[in-house]
């Protein structure tokens, strides 16, 4: 059975990483570090994160050099997951100034409810015996998984009620991270209560439901319009000086008219009894 086990964990990671790759791809060409440089920069962490961890455990299986990089990861990979936070809260709630008070206001406090909370959650819910600082990482990590699983919700929630269209990628960044995270919200209290010996039993979940999100995010991205580029002052001069070569002939003409009509002599004619100039 843990034959199988583990033989079955190999192939979903072997299969996490290709699709990872696949979409980092997918960004890439569709140019969405312009709209959304923060998930590109996560997916692109979690490239390399999974290929270093496929590489110490393929040269020889070194289980503390790899639990080593992979609590490493965890620092980065959270603030760049408080950046793409941020970054969805900017094209949700663009332009921010336009917004009512009062949504703002709402947003803001179901955001603080749902944190509180998932605090409240992972310091009366029980953990295994082990040491302090695993304890409170066990314990930091459900909490940040439950509020960032409520954020993302909320996010696609307010997205519905502004009217935001349905195939805007910002539905796809919110409901794969709200996929993801609702499952490990549901592994992440068992293995704080259950210890290590949990881990190789939840570990395959966890990649299941990344890989269902990685598909979600690759359907949003594939069908989502490619943003426009910026021009850049150079490129701006240029039109300016191509625009100004068609503006000169366009106003000698229209001087011309003008003189050619101030210079027409005006007389009144009847036209069928009535008066014409």
């Amino acid at each position: 059975m843990n034959c199988l086990l583990h033989r079955a964990t190999l192939e979903l990671w072997f299969l996490v990483m290709i699709t990872q790759a696949g979409l980092l791809v997918l960004l890439v060409r569709r140019r969405a570090w312009r709209e959304n440089p923060a998930f590109v920069s996560f997916i692109a962490f979690s490239v390399v994160r999974s290929s270093l961890l496929a590489c110490v455990y393929a040269c020889g299986k070194n289980w503390k050099l790899f639990t080593a990089i992979t609590w490493a990861a965890y620092a980065p990979q959270f603030i760049i997951l408080i950046a793409v936070v941020l970054e969805v809260t900017r094209i949700v709630f663009q332009p921010y100034e336009s917004f009512p008070t009062g949504v703002k206001r709402t947003f803001a406090l179901a955001c603080f409810c749902v944190a509180a909370l998932a605090v409240i959650f992972a310091l009366i819910w029980p953990s295994a015996p082990a040491a302090e600082w695993i304890k409170f990482a066990n314990g930091f990590d459900q909490a940040l998984s439950m509020t960032l699983w409520g954020i993302f919700g909320l996010f696609s929630a307010f997205s519905l009620y502004m009217g935001i269209p349905w195939e805007h990628r910002v539905y796809g960044v919110a409901l794969g991270f709200f996929f993801f995270l609702s499952v490990d919200i549901f592994v992440s209290p068992i293995t704080a209560r259950l210890g290590v010996a949990a881990s190789s039993y939840v570990w395959p979940i966890e990649m299941l439901a990344f890989l269902a999100s990685l598909a979600t995010w690759i359907i949003f991205f594939h069908r989502a319009p490619v943003p426009h580029s910026t021009p850049t002052s150079e490129q701006l001069k240029k039109i300016l000086a191509l625009l100004n070569t068609y503006v000169t002939p366009v106003e000698a003409l229209e001087r011309r008219g003008r003189d050619k009509v101030a210079k027409t002599e005006w007389r009144t004619v009847w036209v069928g009894g009535e008066r014409n100039v």
